[in-house]
C-alpha cells in the first residue's frame, strides 16, 4: 500500500511541476509583448 502511495505523490509532484512550467512559460511569454 505505501508503494501505491508513492506513486500518488509523485504523480501530484509531477503535475506541479508541469504546472509552474507553464506559468513560467507564461511569463516569458508577456514579457516579450
Amino acid at each position: 500500500m505505501a508503494d501505491a502511495g508513492l506513486r500518488v505523490r509523485v504523480r501530484r509532484a509531477a503535475v506541479v511541476l508541469r504546472e509552474e512550467e507553464t506559468l513560467t512559460d507564461l511569463i516569458a511569454a508577456a514579457k516579450t509583448f
